[in-house]
């Protein structure tokens, strides 16, 4: 009875208050809630990130912009001075901004001067070291050093003088008929060859009804001039000096006068002494110096008259010494 009581009491508690149909009837009542608040987040405006990101890049975009007008079209930045930095070159050196010309105008910061250093430097082989400079913003500084001036050469061809230079220290001709009592003087003597069958051309004298003869128009050359050589090797003239410097030092004996023998192969000292040494240019001049001194235990070069003393010749030994006395 009691079993059974209780169990019509719980049978009715359910079907008065339908414990599932209670849950089922609020879940249904908060469905409409949720699908207006979703509604109303999709309307919602953009985040401050977003507008900051906007911003930001349109900022960008102006500064690009007006960056791009100042380099390009603005005239800040355009070349528009070039000088030498030595004001005493601008005019002995005018050739040199020649080559710069073209820059004028044109972009500093997209432009690179340097380029030009090696045409200048074949054209002129007297500079030794080329420098150009950018300063900002519009201007391009040259600055140069020069091949120091070394010697006065005299060229003498079958004994007779025909130009005096001064030259520098690779031999390229600086001045022309001038000279440096300061710099060493040498002699640059050479026999220029004659071929004796070469004979002039006959002239006909023309009669009174003869017909002039055509002008002799002189072929255009296809070619540009070469060039010019230096008037002494690099090699010849660093000898020369250095043995200059060497005999001065060794023997404490001035040197007043070079000659240079090139078709010889020959080197002549004149001293201070008036008398003359002979070098063979092709061997070092410290192993013919060497010669010398081991015979000045039989020969006093500073108080014996000579003409010369001629280092060239190489005995059994190594050691041969040939000179002349003055009577």
């Amino acid at each position: 009875m009691f079993f059974r009581a209780r169990t019509k009491k719980s049978s009715s508690h359910q079907a008065r208050y339908g414990r599932g149909l209670v849950l089922t009837s609020r879940s249904s009542r908060r469905t409409p809630r949720t699908s207006g608040k979703s509604l109303i987040s999709n309307l919602s405006l953009p985040s401050l990130t977003s507008v900051k990101r906007v911003l930001l890049a349109m900022i960008a975009i102006g500064i690009v912009g007006a960056v791009s007008y100042f380099v390009w079209f603005s005239g800040y930045f355009k070349i528009t001075k070039i000088y030498v930095q030595y004001e005493e070159f601008q005019n002995e050196n005018s050739d040199i901004l020649n080559y710069f010309d073209t820059l004028k105008g044109k972009n500093y910061l997209f432009t690179d001067p340097a380029e030009k250093k090696t045409d200048i430097q074949k054209a002129h082989p007297e500079i030794s070291n080329i420098i150009i400079q950018k300063i900002f913003p519009d201007t391009i500084k040259i600055s140069f050093t020069e091949f120091p001036i070394t010697a006065n050469v005299e060229s003498i061809v079958n004994g007779k003088s025909v130009e005096k230079v001064l030259i520098n220290s690779v031999g390229m001709v600086i001045y022309h008929d001038t000279e440096n009592p300061n710099l060493p003087y040498i002699k640059m003597i050479t026999t220029a060859e004659i071929d004796d069958t070469m004979t002039l051309p006959s002239v006909e004298v023309p009669g009174e009804n003869s017909t002039p003869p055509a002008p002799i128009v002189p072929p255009t050359p296809t070619q540009p001039a070469e060039k010019p050589l230096p008037v002494i090797s690099q090699e010849y003239l660093t000898y020369m000096l250095s043995a200059t410097k060497s005999f001065e030092e060794r023997f404490g004996m001035k040197i007043t006068e070079l000659q240079l023998l090139p078709q010889a192969r020959e080197l002549h000292f004149k001293t201070e002494k008036n008398f003359e040494i002979w070098l063979d240019i092709q061997i070092p001049f410290e192993k013919q110096f060497l010669k010398l001194k081991k015979a000045m235990t039989t020969l006093d070069i500073y108080k014996t008259p000579l003409f010369y003393i001629d280092l060239r010749v190489s005995g059994a030994n190594g050691e041969k010494v040939i000179f002349k006395r003055k009577k």
